[in-house]
């Protein structure tokens, strides 16, 4: 039966039927829209969706239980693929079509959006056609602080050129510059980008694209 979130109560019990902290559930979001990512951040859930994001918490300040929780909007920037988001010491950065965002607390508190192409790149971003941003891939360097985005330069015309990639966009996260690679096709395609930390989670880090 794992799934089916029974409470431990009867709900049709007279006297007790009232759900527990324990009990598992669903939380409804209206208007949200197909949600593309759930991160948990600070004591509460961050939902990214088609129509805005949401942060879901509790009135404890540990987290939501089946009994309590509140779903606040936080912000109308829409979310459009699944694949753009990266997690930098535990905050989120992710593209959508009009630009790169970064989820941060706020200094009056709770969370706010910051787009981080404003000012910056926002040219250079809008030159990128929509579908590269749909199927966007992101890994970051914990060493350098770098946030690394492979994407197309160019519409796909097939199924295996919308996941073939020849363009990188970095993004130094201490020092807030971009700066682009372009890739060259005689070394192969790019399918992919990961990091893989050393054993023990030593500093050895290594930057890998997948062809």
């Amino acid at each position: 039966d794992f799934g089916k979130c029974y409470q431990t109560n009867d709900p049709t019990a007279e006297d007790l039927f009232d759900l527990l902290p324990t009990d598992g559930g669903v939380i409804v979001i209206q208007g949200s829209g197909p949600i593309y990512k759930l991160f948990p951040i600070q004591n509460g859930m961050l939902v990214f969706a088609a129509n805005g994001i949401w942060f879901i918490t509790g009135s404890q300040g540990i987290g939501f239980t089946a009994n309590d929780y509140t779903i606040t909007k936080i912000s109308n920037i829409q979310s459009i693929s699944t694949s753009s988001y990266v997690n930098v010491m535990g905050l989120p950065y992710f593209w959508n079509e009009e630009g790169i965002y970064q989820v941060a607390p706020a200094q009056q508190g709770g969370l706010e959006v910051n787009p981080i192409t404003v000012g910056t790149i926002l040219s250079f971003y809008e030159d990128i056609p929509l579908e590269s941003k749909k199927h966007v891939r992101a890994a970051y360097h914990p060493i350098d602080y770098v946030i690394q985005w492979i994407y197309r330069s160019t519409n796909s015309s097939s199924i295996d050129e919308k996941y073939t990639f020849d363009k990188v966009l970095n993004y130094n996260v201490y020092n807030k510059a971009f700066y682009p690679y372009t890739v060259d096709s005689t070394q192969g395609k790019i399918k992919a980008i990961v990091y893989i930390t050393g054993p023990g989670g030593s500093s050895s880090v290594e930057a890998g694209f997948k062809y």
